[in-house]
C-alpha cells in the first residue's frame, strides 16, 4: 500500500513540473519579453571609386602583311629566317628563274624583229609618197602600205607589252620586303613549288613596332561607357587618352599603356557585341602579332556607396541589401551595383540614397520586420 502511494505521489510530482513548464512556455510565446539581436550597421555617404573593367583581347601589329609568290616555280633560295627583323625593300626570297628569264630574252628578240617591221613599212610610206604626187602609183598602193604601217606598229606595241610582262615574272622571282617587320614562320623550304593560289603564304611579315589590341564589349558595359570617362569618345565626340593597361598571359602589366582609338561602328548581332582597338607602343618587341592578353579600363564612378559584399544577397539575378528604419526594424531594398576591384565590396549606382542605414554583416539570419540592436560602424 505504501508502495503504491509513492508511486502515485511521483507521478502528480512530473505532472505539476509539466504543467508548469508547458505554462511559461505559453507565456513566452504570447508575448513574453524576446531577445533583440545586434547588428553592425553602416550610414551611407556619397564616395569616388575608380574600378577597372577587364576584357580578353587579341595582339596585331600596327601593319601585317601576307607574302605570296606572284609566279609559279621551285623555291631556289631563302635568305632569312623565322623572327628574324627585316627591313623594307630587303631581299627574302628567290624562285628558279630559268624559264622566266628565256621568256625575257624571246620577248625581247620579239621585239627587235617588230621593230625592224615597222622601220621597214615606214620606208615603203616615205618612197611612196613623192611617188604618189607624182602620179607614178595610185594612192591605193599607199593606203595599203600605211596599214602596214599600222600594222606593224601595233605588232611591236604588243610585242612590247610581252616583253613587260616577262620582266615583270622575272622580277617576281625575287621576293623582297613590302615593309618593316618582323618574320613569321615559314612553311615552305628550298626546292618547294610555290605559286600564287597556295593555301599558306610564304611568310607572314609583321611591324610591331606599335601594336593594335581588339577586344570586344557587350552592350550592356558599352552603354555605361557613354557615362564614364569614356563617354565623349564613345559618342564620338572626342579622344581619348584613357591609360589603358595590358595583362599579359602571365599576368604581368605591360610596361608601357595604351589609348582607345576605333570602336566598331555597329553592335554584331550574333554577340550582342562591339569591338573596340587599343594602340601600344611596343619599342622592345616584346608583343607579338596573334598573341593573347586582356585589357583593363579604369572607369571613374562618382556619387556611388560603397558597400561589403557580404552586406547583400541575391534573389533571381537581382541584389538586396537590408536598410535599418528609425523603428530598429529591417526592410529589404533593390541595390543596382557591380564588384569593387577588391573582390569584397561592391560599388552602388542605385536603389540607395544619402544617410541610409544598412546592415553590413550576419544578414542571413534576417527576415523583413526582423527587429535588431544597431551597431554604428565607422
Amino acid at each position: 500500500m505504501k508502495i503504491q502511494f509513492k508511486f502515485i505521489r511521483t507521478l502528480f510530482y512530473f505532472g505539476v513540473v509539466a504543467a508548469l513548464s508547458y505554462a511559461c512556455s505559453s507565456q513566452q510565446q504570447q508575448g513574453g519579453p524576446a531577445v533583440v539581436k545586434q547588428y553592425p550597421v553602416q550610414k551611407l555617404s556619397y564616395q569616388s571609386a575608380t574600378v577597372h573593367q577587364i576584357y580578353p583581347a587579341t595582339i596585331e601589329g600596327v601593319q601585317t602583311v601576307e607574302l605570296r609568290s606572284q609566279i609559279q616555280g621551285y623555291l631556289d633560295e631563302i635568305y632569312v629566317d623565322e623572327g628574324a627583323w627585316v627591313k623594307k625593300g630587303e631581299t627574302l626570297f628567290r624562285i628558279y628563274a630559268n624559264d622566266y628569264a628565256q621568256q625575257v630574252k624571246a620577248a625581247e628578240a620579239s621585239v627587235q624583229a617588230m621593230k625592224a617591221q615597222v622601220k621597214t613599212a615606214q620606208l615603203n610610206v616615205e618612197k611612196q609618197e613623192p611617188l604618189v604626187k607624182k602620179e607614178i602609183i595610185s594612192e591605193y598602193t599607199l593606203s595599203i602600205s600605211q596599214q602596214s604601217l599600222e600594222s606593224a606598229k601595233a605588232d611591236l606595241a604588243q610585242a612590247e607589252a610581252q616583253l613587260e610582262d616577262a620582266k615583270t615574272n622575272l622580277a617576281y622571282s625575287v621576293i623582297k620586303s613590302p615593309s618593316d617587320g618582323v618574320i613569321g614562320t615559314i612553311p615552305y623550304r628550298i626546292g618547294s613549288l610555290v605559286s600564287s593560289t597556295m593555301t599558306d603564304p610564304l611568310t607572314v611579315i609583321s611591324d610591331i613596332r606599335e601594336v593594335r589590341v581588339y577586344f570586344s564589349v557587350n552592350e550592356k558595359d558599352y552603354l555605361s561607357m557613354t557615362h564614364s570617362s569614356l563617354g565623349d569618345f564613345v559618342k564620338g565626340k572626342g579622344e581619348t587618352d584613357t591609360n589603358i593597361v595590358l595583362l599579359l598571359p602571365n599576368g604581368e602589366e605591360f610596361e608601357h599603356k595604351g589609348h582607345i582609338d576605333a570602336i566598331s561602328g555597329v553592335i554584331d548581332a550574333s554577340t550582342g557585341s562591339a569591338t573596340f582597338r587599343a594602340t601600344f607602343q611596343n619599342p622592345d618587341l616584346r608583343l607579338r602579332s596573334g598573341g593573347s592578353a586582356r585589357v583593363k579600363i579604369p572607369e571613374q564612378a562618382d556619387s556611388v556607396f560603397i558597400v561589403p559584399q557580404a552586406a547583400t544577397y541575391e534573389i533571381q539575378n537581382k541584389r538586396f541589401i537590408y536598410t535599418v528604419t528609425d523603428s530598429n526594424t529591417v526592410v529589404p531594398a533593390e541595390i543596382q551595383a557591380y564588384a569593387d576591384d577588391n573582390g569584397k565590396d561592391f560599388i552602388v549606382t542605385g536603389g540607395l540614397k544619402p544617410n541610409d542605414v544598412i546592415v553590413v554583416d550576419g544578414i542571413n539570419s534576417l527576415s523583413e520586420g526582423a527587429q535588431i540592436e544597431p551597431q554604428m560602424q565607422k
